[in-house]
């Protein structure tokens, strides 16, 4: 599980965003393996939407990789990408 928050703050903007992850694996695997991973992040940013996101994700870990995409309730794609050498 992981929180995020982050304070965005200007003359008359106040877009404060916080973020909760938490997921689980589907089973134990090697190094060498691929790990796949369900994950569901919940996020709001205020003042740019009253609306709560909602994100469904598949992670898949592979070594140094790390692949990671899903869409949200509002039918929007996210997508992250990391290689660790």
């Amino acid at each position: 599980m992981s929180t995020a928050g982050r304070l965005y703050r200007a003359n008359g903007i106040n877009h404060d965003y916080g973020a909760v992850r938490a997921g689980f694996s589907f089973y134990e695997t090697h190094y060498d393996e691929t790990q796949p991973w369900f994950i569901l992040e919940a996020r709001r940013m205020r003042d740019l939407s009253d609306q709560l996101e909602l994100t469904p994700m598949l992670r898949l870990i592979n070594k140094g990789y790390f692949i990671e995409g899903g869409v949200n309730n509002s039918r929007q794609i996210r997508f992250n990408f990391m290689y660790i050498f």
